[in-house]
Protein backbone atom coordinates (compact mmCIF):
# COMPACT_ATOMS: atom_id res chain seq x y z
CA UNK A 1 0.00 0.00 0.00
CA UNK A 2 0.75 3.27 -1.13
CA UNK A 3 1.54 5.85 1.84
CA UNK A 4 -0.20 8.77 -0.28
CA UNK A 5 -3.14 6.11 0.10
CA UNK A 6 -2.95 5.38 3.89
CA UNK A 7 -2.57 9.04 4.29
CA UNK A 8 -5.89 9.86 2.75
CA UNK A 9 -7.72 7.34 4.20
CA UNK A 10 -6.40 8.41 7.60
CA UNK A 11 -7.35 11.89 6.08
CA UNK A 12 -11.15 10.70 5.56
CA UNK A 13 -11.53 9.51 8.65
CA UNK A 14 -10.34 12.46 10.92
CA UNK A 15 -12.38 14.80 8.66
CA UNK A 16 -14.85 12.94 9.59
CA UNK A 17 -14.30 13.58 12.88
CA UNK A 18 -13.34 16.85 13.27
CA UNK A 19 -16.62 17.60 11.26
CA UNK A 20 -18.35 16.19 13.94
CA UNK A 21 -16.44 17.64 16.57
CA UNK A 22 -17.08 20.84 15.17
CA UNK A 23 -21.17 20.55 14.54
CA UNK A 24 -21.15 19.31 18.10
CA UNK A 25 -19.68 22.48 19.53
CA UNK A 26 -21.88 24.67 17.06
CA UNK A 27 -25.02 22.83 18.51
CA UNK A 28 -23.64 23.38 22.28
CA UNK A 29 -23.81 27.19 22.10
CA UNK A 30 -19.98 27.80 21.17
CA UNK A 31 -19.67 29.37 18.20
CA UNK A 32 -16.85 28.66 16.04
CA UNK A 33 -18.14 29.75 12.41
CA UNK A 34 -18.29 33.32 14.07
CA UNK A 35 -14.86 33.13 15.36
CA UNK A 36 -13.22 32.26 11.84
CA UNK A 37 -15.35 34.80 10.14
CA UNK A 38 -12.72 37.48 12.63
CA UNK A 39 -9.96 35.44 11.37
CA UNK A 40 -10.43 35.19 7.57
CA UNK A 41 -6.92 37.07 7.05
CA UNK A 42 -5.49 33.88 8.33
CA UNK A 43 -7.54 31.33 6.18
CA UNK A 44 -4.33 29.19 5.71
CA UNK A 45 -3.33 29.05 8.67
CA UNK A 46 -6.36 28.10 9.75
CA UNK A 47 -6.93 25.31 6.71
CA UNK A 48 -3.41 24.04 7.87
CA UNK A 49 -4.44 23.83 11.02
CA UNK A 50 -7.45 21.69 10.32
CA UNK A 51 -6.00 19.69 7.97
CA UNK A 52 -3.05 18.84 10.85
CA UNK A 53 -5.83 18.64 13.30
CA UNK A 54 -7.96 16.05 10.78
CA UNK A 55 -4.85 13.82 10.38
CA UNK A 56 -4.66 13.42 13.99
CA UNK A 57 -7.86 12.67 15.07
CA UNK A 58 -8.08 10.19 11.76
CA UNK A 59 -4.97 8.50 13.75
CA UNK A 60 -6.18 8.01 16.60
CA UNK A 61 -10.06 7.06 15.40
CA UNK A 62 -8.45 4.44 13.43
CA UNK A 63 -6.63 3.16 16.56
CA UNK A 64 -9.33 3.05 19.16
CA UNK A 65 -11.69 1.77 16.01
CA UNK A 66 -9.48 -0.86 15.53
CA UNK A 67 -9.54 -1.65 19.09
CA UNK A 68 -13.41 -1.13 19.85
CA UNK A 69 -14.61 -2.59 16.66
CA UNK A 70 -12.28 -5.57 17.15
CA UNK A 71 -13.88 -6.29 20.57
CA UNK A 72 -17.07 -6.20 18.99
CA UNK A 73 -16.41 -8.49 16.56
CA UNK A 74 -14.95 -11.02 19.65
CA UNK A 75 -18.28 -10.52 21.33
CA UNK A 76 -20.31 -11.17 18.41
CA UNK A 77 -18.30 -14.16 16.98
CA UNK A 78 -18.22 -16.06 20.38
CA UNK A 79 -20.87 -19.13 21.23
CA UNK A 80 -23.37 -17.52 23.51
CA UNK A 81 -26.98 -16.72 23.49
CA UNK A 82 -27.27 -13.26 22.90
CA UNK A 83 -29.56 -11.87 20.32
CA UNK A 84 -26.21 -9.68 18.60
CA UNK A 85 -24.08 -12.23 18.25
CA UNK A 86 -26.73 -14.41 16.53
CA UNK A 87 -27.44 -11.80 13.96
CA UNK A 88 -23.70 -11.23 13.31
CA UNK A 89 -23.79 -14.92 12.73
CA UNK A 90 -27.01 -14.79 10.73
CA UNK A 91 -25.73 -11.56 8.90
CA UNK A 92 -22.06 -13.96 7.84
CA UNK A 93 -24.26 -16.86 6.83
CA UNK A 94 -26.75 -14.75 4.62
CA UNK A 95 -23.36 -12.82 2.66
CA UNK A 96 -22.11 -16.32 2.37
CA UNK A 97 -24.70 -18.09 1.05
CA UNK A 98 -26.03 -15.10 -1.06
CA UNK A 99 -22.35 -14.29 -2.28
CA UNK A 100 -21.56 -18.17 -2.82
CA UNK A 101 -21.84 -17.81 -6.74
CA UNK A 102 -20.33 -14.19 -6.61
CA UNK A 103 -17.22 -15.72 -5.41
CA UNK A 104 -16.87 -18.89 -7.29
CA UNK A 105 -17.78 -16.53 -10.45
CA UNK A 106 -14.43 -14.09 -8.98
CA UNK A 107 -12.35 -17.14 -8.10
CA UNK A 108 -10.92 -16.86 -11.71
CA UNK A 109 -10.87 -13.67 -11.87
CA UNK A 110 -8.32 -13.77 -8.47
CA UNK A 111 -6.31 -17.03 -9.87
CA UNK A 112 -5.36 -14.27 -12.97
CA UNK A 113 -4.73 -11.67 -10.78
CA UNK A 114 -2.41 -14.28 -8.71
CA UNK A 115 -0.12 -14.95 -12.31
CA UNK A 116 -0.15 -11.50 -13.61
CA UNK A 117 1.26 -10.58 -10.22
CA UNK A 118 -1.34 -8.40 -8.99
CA UNK A 119 -3.33 -10.17 -6.18
CA UNK A 120 -1.92 -7.68 -3.32
CA UNK A 121 -3.05 -4.62 -5.20
CA UNK A 122 -6.51 -6.34 -5.02
CA UNK A 123 -6.31 -7.53 -1.09
CA UNK A 124 -4.50 -4.06 -0.59
CA UNK A 125 -7.73 -1.93 -1.74
CA UNK A 126 -10.12 -4.20 -0.13
CA UNK A 127 -7.97 -3.67 3.07
CA UNK A 128 -8.17 0.07 2.69
CA UNK A 129 -11.57 0.03 2.12
CA UNK A 130 -12.20 -1.83 4.94
CA UNK A 131 -9.79 0.90 7.08
CA UNK A 132 -12.41 3.68 5.86
CA UNK A 133 -15.58 1.85 6.81
CA UNK A 134 -14.25 0.94 10.44
CA UNK A 135 -12.92 4.54 10.89
CA UNK A 136 -16.72 5.80 9.48
CA UNK A 137 -18.25 3.18 11.62
CA UNK A 138 -16.45 4.13 14.63
CA UNK A 139 -17.08 7.94 14.10
CA UNK A 140 -20.74 7.25 13.50
CA UNK A 141 -21.28 5.76 16.29
CA UNK A 142 -18.70 7.81 18.95
CA UNK A 143 -19.55 11.26 17.04
CA UNK A 144 -23.06 10.64 16.51
CA UNK A 145 -23.94 9.92 19.99
CA UNK A 146 -22.68 12.92 20.60
CA UNK A 147 -24.72 14.92 18.18
CA UNK A 148 -27.50 13.17 19.72
CA UNK A 149 -27.10 14.45 23.07
CA UNK A 150 -26.09 17.61 22.23
CA UNK A 151 -29.26 18.16 19.71
CA UNK A 152 -31.51 16.62 22.52
CA UNK A 153 -30.20 18.69 25.44
CA UNK A 154 -29.78 21.85 23.86
CA UNK A 155 -31.64 21.91 21.22
CA UNK A 156 -34.36 20.37 22.97
CA UNK A 157 -34.84 18.17 19.69
CA UNK A 158 -37.46 15.27 20.32
CA UNK A 159 -35.49 12.48 21.39
CA UNK A 160 -37.23 9.64 19.80
CA UNK A 161 -36.83 11.26 16.29
CA UNK A 162 -32.76 12.04 17.24
CA UNK A 163 -32.41 8.50 18.89
CA UNK A 164 -34.26 6.84 15.54
CA UNK A 165 -32.07 8.36 13.47
CA UNK A 166 -28.92 7.62 15.42
CA UNK A 167 -29.80 3.92 15.93
CA UNK A 168 -30.70 3.64 12.09
CA UNK A 169 -27.79 5.53 11.01
CA UNK A 170 -25.58 2.87 13.86
CA UNK A 171 -27.05 -0.13 12.44
CA UNK A 172 -26.31 0.57 9.26
CA UNK A 173 -22.70 1.90 9.46
CA UNK A 174 -22.31 -1.52 11.24
CA UNK A 175 -23.71 -3.65 7.91
CA UNK A 176 -21.61 -1.57 6.21
CA UNK A 177 -18.45 -2.55 8.26
CA UNK A 178 -19.48 -5.92 8.54
CA UNK A 179 -19.67 -5.95 4.62
CA UNK A 180 -16.88 -5.23 3.86
CA UNK A 181 -14.85 -7.13 6.71
CA UNK A 182 -16.15 -10.09 5.03
CA UNK A 183 -15.33 -9.48 1.82
CA UNK A 184 -12.20 -9.04 2.93
CA UNK A 185 -11.64 -11.91 4.82
CA UNK A 186 -13.27 -13.75 1.94
CA UNK A 187 -10.47 -11.84 -0.56
CA UNK A 188 -7.42 -12.91 1.60
CA UNK A 189 -9.23 -16.83 2.04
CA UNK A 190 -8.79 -17.01 -1.77
CA UNK A 191 -5.52 -15.56 -2.09
CA UNK A 192 -4.56 -18.17 0.65
CA UNK A 193 -6.26 -20.84 -1.49
CA UNK A 194 -4.33 -20.37 -4.07
CA UNK A 195 -1.15 -19.26 -2.94
CA UNK A 196 -1.18 -22.12 -0.47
Amino acid sequence: MTTTALIVEILVVGTQAFTALLMALEFSGIKISSGLIKYNAHAGVIALLAVTISYTLGVIVDRVAVIALSGLRWFLARDSPCCFGQCWRSLKQWYRSRHANEVRRDEDFVKSLHREGRLSQIIENHQSRLRVARGTCFNVLLFGLLLAIVLIVKIKASWWIVLLIYFSLAMFSILVWSSHLLTFEERVRQARTIQG
